[in-house]
């Protein structure tokens, strides 16, 4: 999604940013906004947790900067600066945009963009209305990597892209983290992962392909012993678990003969999962699915996405 405004923020001097939402997505940003004094002045930041506050505080090392306990204290203070990073949870992104817009922001808003539909249409209305950018932290169409292989399927070297297929992995920690415990773990509170996590992938594919998605699918195929173990009466020590529910369980794999990654083995009966052997750099064994991908150096792909578009 582009939104693209008619005035033009070429500028002179440096552009004054203000964060709302401090937390290490905002310190990365406005870390890297120091690096270039020239163009950018860390003048201000809001967020509820004091600490966070004082952590984009020293890191604009200046002293004038302005400190606030919510957005809704740095949006009452008026105009501060020409632009709003909104770093804040998923579902306070549409209050915290809209409020930025309508005082004349300019908005680096992290993705998602909203969490309903209709909010991310009601933003777009806004910013149009507005007359200010809309600017949405999809980061992975700046990874060197990325501009490459955009690069050369834009050279015609490849021939005409029918279909792209890709797979990412969650990290087991970063799942349990954010999606099992953490912030996403609920989704009437945030958004759901396919939202939250798979919105860099939609785009990113989107982005690659250069014309508009006619079908989009997402699916996770799991091991069937897998699932078992994991049914209450199947789990180790229940009076009803079946003898193989305290087995070891393997991946499963149809190239488990030849791939690098067949050491792989996750413990049922310790209730943890203990890698035994090391992949190799660069190769992802697919948890449960029908084959291995190397796109990645991520022990399992908990994801996979397939884009194709029909000519005409």
């Amino acid at each position: 999604m582009k939104w693209v405004a008619c005035e033009s923020m070429a500028t002179t001097r440096p552009l004054k940013l203000a964060c709302i939402g401090c937390g290490a997505r905002a310190q990365t940003y406005a870390t890297l906004a120091t690096r270039r004094p020239d163009r950018f002045e860390i003048i201000a930041g809001a967020d509820p947790v004091p600490e966070r506050v004082q952590k984009v505080r020293g890191i604009s090392g200046r002293e004038d900067f302005r400190g606030f306990p919510s957005a809704e204290a740095l949006l009452a203070a008026g105009k501060l600066a020409d632009v709003v990073i909104v770093a804040t949870q998923d579902n306070d992104h549409y209050r915290c945009c809209t409020g930025a817009l309508r005082l004349g922001y300019n908005v680096l808003l992290e993705k998602p963009i909203s969490t309903r539909v209709e909010q991310v249409l009601e933003i777009e209305r806004l910013a149009r209305q507005m007359d200010r950018r809309v600017m949405v932290c999809f980061v992975l169409r700046f990874a060197a990597f990325y501009r490459k292989v955009k690069e050369i399927i834009d050279s015609g070297a490849l021939g005409e892209i029918v279909s792209i297929q890709a797979s990412e992995g969650v990290m087991p920690w970063h799942q349990a983290h954010s999606f099992v415990r953490g912030h996403w773990s609920v989704v009437g509170k945030s958004s759901p992962m396919i939202l939250s996590k798979c919105c860099h992938d939609t785009d990113i594919v989107h982005w690659l392909a250069g014309r508009r998605c006619r079908e989009l699918r997402a699916s996770v195929r799991w091991n069937t012993s897998d699932l078992n173990a994991r049914r209450r009466e199947h789990r180790p020590g229940a009076p009803t678990a079946a003898p193989s529910a305290k087995l070891a369980s393997t991946i499963r794999c149809v190239m488990r003969a030849t791939c690098a990654c067949r050491g792989w083995r996750w413990s049922m009966t310790t209730r943890k999962r203990q890698r035994r052997r090391k992949s190799p750099p660069g190769c992802a064994p697919a948890r449960g699915a029908a084959a291995c991908i190397i796109v990645t150096t991520t022990p399992w792909t908990a994801k996979c996405w397939r884009w194709s578009s029909r000519a005409g």
